[in-house]
């Protein structure tokens, strides 16, 4: 399963974790990310995960973001995918963490 992880406005941070097993079903779901999909997205992230995806809390607005804090410590971090950051212009932006010259998505998916 390919986990990203997701940053809200609030900086709260997430690992979810989607049913896809290959790198193209995840970019198939980002790809899909605009228009009405996308407002949608940026008005409840969580509740329009993929279906069968699950989230979970790692870090939260008050918490230090610096290299000893517990989201740089936690295992399920190290095997993300990417970042998907939904920023305060309601603009949601993807970006893997390891390039690789098979991945063609764009870093920004939707313009709020």
């Amino acid at each position: 399963m390919i986990r990203f992880l997701m940053i809200l406005e609030n900086f709260e941070t997430y690992v979810v974790t989607t049913p896809f097993l290959e790198k193209w079903q995840l970019q198939q779901w980002l790809n899909g990310m605009n228009g009405n999909v996308g407002r949608q997205f940026v008005e409840d992230p969580i509740a329009n995960l993929p279906p069968r995806s699950f989230a979970n809390f790692v870090i939260g607005e008050d918490d230090s973001l610096c290299e000893g804090s517990v989201l740089y410590n936690d295992p399920m971090v190290k095997d993300c995918h990417g970042t998907l950051m939904v920023d305060d212009n309601n603009s949601i932006f993807y970006t893997e963490a390891k390039k690789s010259i098979e991945w063609k998505l764009p870093y920004c998916i939707f313009t709020g």
